[in-house]
């Protein structure tokens, strides 16, 4: 299912710079090297406490290979590099570990981690929360008439082969892909200009794909969310989105 509606001006800017950060660290003279020590295995749990890099899946193989008795993949990431962590989703999804969110999971980790999992489980005074996928970035194409050749052609590749891999992705996962972005459309009640990101209920999870969800929080699990995060609202989706 696809949303017809355009993304609020404010997404551009967003989706601009992420293109443009992307641009300049590609064409840095000085290649980028990752050091993948926020991975570990601590008992029968394998362990992931930092952000998702390029290093992070084939580590997680080897982990998962070198650790049959695994019961459990932990995370706590505030996001990482889009491709790499869509990578990650696929091993994960894959090897059928129940995922726990210990912490936070957030951006790339929400997009491509807890959307891949089998099982998932959020501790309590833990956060989920989605800031969007390749839908939105790919939102920049049409500032593309305003820059220069270079630029304009590195982003339109990139956001094009973006947006490629995050569809089959979550065909695979049989997962919406709206999953990335309805925080953004202001029909289901967010305010957009101040919001930092996005989250759904354990109903709305269901709704979208996802299946069997944890919430360890007694009462509200969402009650100790910041203010800046939106829940999103989706009593009104199925109005508009076609079936």
């Amino acid at each position: 299912m696809q949303l017809s509606k355009v993304l609020p001006n404010k997404l551009f800017t967003v989706a601009a710079i992420i293109g443009m950060g992307t641009l300049l660290s590609a064409c840095s003279s000085q290649p980028v090297v990752y050091h993948q020590d926020n991975l570990r295995v601590e008992g029968n749990q394998l362990i992931l406490d930092g952000i998702i890099s390029e290093a992070t899946p084939p580590r997680f193989q080897q982990l998962v290979e070198e650790n049959p008795n695994l019961q459990a993949f932990v995370v706590n990431s505030e996001s990482g590099d889009p491709l790499s962590a869509m990578q990650l989703g696929y091993l994960l999804h894959r090897s059928e570990l129940p995922l726990i969110v210990d912490g936070q999971c957030l951006g790339q980790c929400a997009n491509y981690l807890f959307t891949a999992a089998k099982h998932r489980t959020v501790t309590a005074t833990s956060v989920v929360a989605w800031r969007g996928g390749a839908m939105s970035h790919s939102r920049v194409l049409p500032w593309r008439t305003y820059m220069l050749p270079g630029t304009r052609d590195f982003l339109t590749r990139y956001s094009d082969t973006y947006l490629r891999r995050e569809a089959r992705f979550f065909e695979r996962i049989n997962v919406s892909q709206d999953i990335t972005v309805l925080g953004f459309d202001e029909r289901l009640g967010c305010d957009v200009e101040n919001m930092e990101g996005f989250y759904y209920s354990s109903a709305g999870l269901l709704a979208l794909g996802l299946g069997s969800t944890t919430f360890e929080q007694d009462s509200d699990p969402f009650a100790h969310y910041p203010d800046s995060y939106c829940k999103v609202n989706l009593s009104n989706y199925f109005n508009f989105v076609p079936q």
